[in-house]
């Protein structure tokens, strides 16, 4: 029943989609719940259902794309973080806060009780964060399967593999800093990806990920207008709760987080922009500081929140 009421709001060919009867951190078989259809408004309009493991309580897009399928999805001009494109408001904007994140993502490597500087940057697109983190001293490399961003990456001197026989060639313990900034949620074999990159990461190393978090205020106000969904490119919808299982169930655990405040500023003023509102920008500015507000107070996520994992 609950499999029949998920596909009410997904409205496209069900041989080109698959239907998880399991959640993938838990392996729970009593199904999910839904809890609202999200539009994709980036790319392909076609609508998704978001639902819940009655299990465990995870989040997550289902049904979802075949792999074979997840490439048109990324396939458009408007997808920001796969061009260095400073065209338009919107472009404009994310560069603005990229910049501003830079710095923030580097003061807290550098801070950190590191042996080297070897760092690992998985879903690097354009490869801005490893340029910045080269000219800082680190020795890096990444790993990008988009070969758009993988191109522009490589035209910059910095050292992208492309397919995932790369990174299981990679020698254990060989990095002290692996870095996933807004990747794992595309990352379908998620819990089989966060082992490999415990094998690569160091005794001493540290593990970052930054992730959106839909218990945010902005996440509430926009529901299912919030940009950060962004189904069905984003197939999980972590929060506190499942990432700390899935840290547990790959053999590390959390030691430190913070939010990233100009994350809610940004997803909020892309979510007006699907509310189509004629004031929609100022009232971004108010939803995104009082995002921030209630995240200080501790009585919500941020709209973004860095955990830095180490192995347990």
């Amino acid at each position: 029943m609950e499999q029949t009421k998920a596909y009410w709001f997904f409205m496209n060919k069900a041989g080109d989609y698959e239907y998880l009867k399991h959640c993938p951190l838990c392996d729970s078989g009593e199904g999910f719940s839904l809890l609202f259809g999200c539009r994709d408004f980036l790319v392909s309009g076609e609508s998704f259902s978001v639902t819940r493991c009655k299990s465990c309580g995870f989040v997550l897009t289902n049904p979802r794309p075949y792999a074979r399928n997840t490439r048109q999805y990324y396939q458009s001009e408007n997808y920001i973080s796969h061009t260095d494109s400073d065209k338009g408001l919107m472009a404009k904007v994310y560069q603005l806060v990229r910049k501003k994140m830079l710095k923030t993502k580097l003061n807290k490597l550098k801070s950190l009780p590191i042996k080297s500087k070897n760092l690992l940057d998985v879903g690097c697109g354009t490869g801005a964060f490893l340029e910045a983190a080269r000219s800082n001293g680190f020795q890096v490399k990444g790993f990008e399967p988009g070969e758009a961003p993988g191109k522009i990456a490589a035209e910059k001197g910095l050292e992208v593999m492309s397919r995932e026989e790369e990174l299981l060639k990679l020698e254990a313990g060989s990095f002290q800093l692996i870095t996933l900034w807004h990747v794992l949620e595309h990352v379908p074999d998620f819990l089989p990806k966060m082992k490999l990159f415990h094998r690569l990461l160091s005794d001493e190393g540290f593990f970052f990920f930054l992730l959106p978090m839909h218990q945010s205020f902005d996440a509430g106000f926009y529901k299912n207008q919030w940009a950060a969904w962004d189904a069905p490119r984003h197939l999980y919808h972590f929060d506190e709760k499942s990432l700390n299982l899935s840290a547990q169930k790959t053999g590390f655990q959390v030691h430190e987080k913070f939010g990233l405040p100009f994350d809610s500023y940004y997803v909020s003023i892309l979510s007006e922009g699907y509310k189509e509102n004629l004031f929609g920008k100022f009232r971004a500015l108010a939803i995104g500081t009082w995002s921030n507000l209630m995240a200080v107070s501790g009585k919500k996520p941020w709209s973004s929140e860095v955990f830095i994992l180490k192995k347990a």
